[in-house]
């Protein structure tokens, strides 16, 4: 990562598979480490309205549901949607996945 530099698309994206493979992997704190980073730099690159930044939030999302901490997966995936909706629509197929985990995780928390 050290030859893109720090802040750059292609670390953020490489942190963002990163943390995803390891919450295959069963490891979510460093799943939840990994996503952290990846939110930073997509965060300073692309701003908290962007494509890049939901999808690493629905990420953070589906971490904590793995460890099954609901509301807090809750929320990630509420702010991932949001963005979501705005960027590319609610009926886009991405903003639909999320949609099916939000009323999933409502579901499981009897909201």
């Amino acid at each position: 990562m050290a030859a893109y530099g720090q802040n750059n698309p292609n670390v953020a994206k490489a942190y963002s598979n990163i943390g995803l493979t390891y919450l295959y992997l069963g490891h979510n704190e460093d799943a939840k480490h990994n996503c952290e980073e990846a939110i930073s730099i997509t965060e300073l690159l692309f701003g908290k309205e962007s494509q890049e930044y939901a999808m690493n939030m629905y990420l953070m999302g589906k971490i904590f549901e793995k460890m099954n901490k609901l509301y807090q997966a809750l929320a990630y995936y509420d702010i991932a949607m949001g963005i979501m909706e705005k960027v590319l629509g609610d009926t886009h197929a991405a903003t639909k996945v999320i949609e099916k985990d939000v009323l999933r995780v409502q579901s499981l928390l009897g909201l």
